[in-house]
């Protein structure tokens, strides 16, 4: 009974830390879910030059199918240096932690999200590559893209406007808009 009792209210706090995640990060206020984007400068990825990616966001999805805040539904998306293609996927989360662990639709990998004082981390776990609407990205893993420091930024930082209930594929989701690098931060 004691061991029970125990085991109860060692897993009540991390209860509490998954209902705070999503409350905090993802559920929004007044219904505007929060958006974590990043850009990154020519001086970062001269730093890094095995980095592809030049922008990276992270939203809630309109299509949240999940049973927040122990699971819930994200979109997210990244473009690549060198390439006009955008790359967008929904992925289905799970709190873990502090923090959640989502996969991407389609088999396209996992991530995990993890708080920060500022915004979100994005970390690659194993695996990350999806289709975008010319082509296939390579796996985020096998380059200098395995995380992602993401900053509160503008809606129209995470690559979806309005303007109708088709997608850009003619399914019913968002419309994926061009991102634009218009947010810079510190490498």
């Amino acid at each position: 009974m004691i061991a029970t009792i125990a085991a109860f209210l060692s897993a009540v706090p991390a209860a509490g830390a998954a209902d705070s995640f999503y409350a905090t990060y993802i559920a929004g206020q007044g219904g505007v879910a929060p958006c974590y984007a990043r850009t990154y400068d020519p001086k970062h990825l001269a730093a890094h030059p095995k980095q592809k990616v030049v922008h990276f966001f992270v939203t809630a999805s309109d299509a949240d199918q999940g049973a927040p805040p122990k699971s819930f539904d994200l979109a997210f998306g990244f473009r690549l240096e060198d390439s006009s293609d955008s790359f967008a996927s929904e992925a289905g989360c799970a709190a873990k932690g502090d923090g959640a662990v989502c996969s991407a639709e389609g088999d396209g990998g996992q991530f995990r999200l993890t708080p920060r004082p500022d915004g979100l981390l994005v970390s690659v776990v194993e695996r990350l590559e999806l289709e975008g609407m010319e082509s296939f990205s390579p796996d985020l893993m096998k380059s200098d893209d395995r995380e992602f420091r993401l900053y509160l930024s503008p809606a129209s930082e995470c690559g979806y406007g309005g303007g109708g209930d088709e997608g850009n594929d003619g399914s019913d989701g968002p419309v994926l808009e061009p991102l634009t690098p218009s947010i810079s931060r510190p490498g």
